[in-house]
């Protein structure tokens, strides 16, 4: 291997050939691009293009699904019942789910949980000063006080 010593002040071609390959002689510029790696046909991929692709869509239907689960869970704190024929904005909710192609699955999940809610909800009343000495009158109705608090501080803090 040829030695590296005083190479600061040579051209890159020279220092080059001094690396690759002291055996080889690479006589004009042209020759020394065969010994550049080539990175080709970069970005090509298949699976790269459809990986891209579907995590877009897959991202926008989960917003969706996600928006449309939550319409359901409103429907059923405002209507008072997790019953489809008691509950008309619930139905509409719903059928509006399965018109966009959200999994029956997820559906039923959302009822079940809105029914145990419904069961085991437990009311509270809590008192928050805002802005300008406003104060506020929480009336909250909720299976789990913690989130409750939690999501009322952090509400709060926010809006100071």
């Amino acid at each position: 291997m040829a030695s590296l010593k005083n190479t600061a002040k040579l051209p890159f071609l020279t220092i080059w050939k001094r690396i690759a390959n002291p055996i080889i002689s690479v006589s004009s510029h042209k020759d020394w691009l065969k010994y550049v790696p080539e990175r080709t046909m970069a970005g090509h991929s298949k699976w790269a293009n459809i990986r891209h692709t579907k995590g877009a869509k897959d991202h926008a239907r989960g917003q969706l699904t996600h928006k449309l689960t939550q319409a359901i869970r409103i429907a059923i704190r405002e209507g008072g019942s997790a019953d489809l024929k008691l509950n008309t904005s619930l139905a509409n909710a719903v059928a509006r789910a399965n018109g966009n192609d959200v999994p029956k699955a997820t559906i039923d999940k959302v009822l079940k949980q809105g029914k145990e809610d419904a069961t085991n909800a437990t009311r509270y009343l809590a008192e928050a000063r805002g802005p300008d000495g406003t104060v506020f009158i929480f009336d909250c109705y909720t299976a789990k006080s913690k989130f409750l608090m939690s999501n009322m501080k952090n509400v709060c803090k926010r809006h100071k």
